[in-house]
């Protein structure tokens, strides 16, 4: 998803919406291309591996993806986004 000039991975794990900020910590590989398979997404490029419950990269803690809250209703589903830009 494309979020003014963000971009933003949604994933679809046991029936449940998640979504991370769509650009690796590591050397910016696009996270939406990328696998999760057993809770574990994958960067396609160099295969860093974040878990899909926290973000944080599991090789190193201190790496972490940002994550954006999803709020289903009535109407649709929303991601929680707030835009800092001019």
């Amino acid at each position: 998803l494309k979020i003014k000039d963000k971009t933003i991975a949604l994933f679809k794990y046991n029936g449940k919406l998640i979504a991370f900020s769509n650009r690796c910590p590591h050397r910016g590989g696009s996270i939406g291309n990328g696998t999760i398979i057993q809770g574990i997404i994958s960067c396609p490029w160099h295969q860093w591996k974040f878990n899909s419950k926290n973000g944080k990269a599991i090789e190193n803690e201190l790496y972490c993806l940002k994550s954006y809250p999803i709020e289903k209703r009535i109407d649709g589903v929303y991601i929680k986004f707030i835009y800092n830009g001019f």
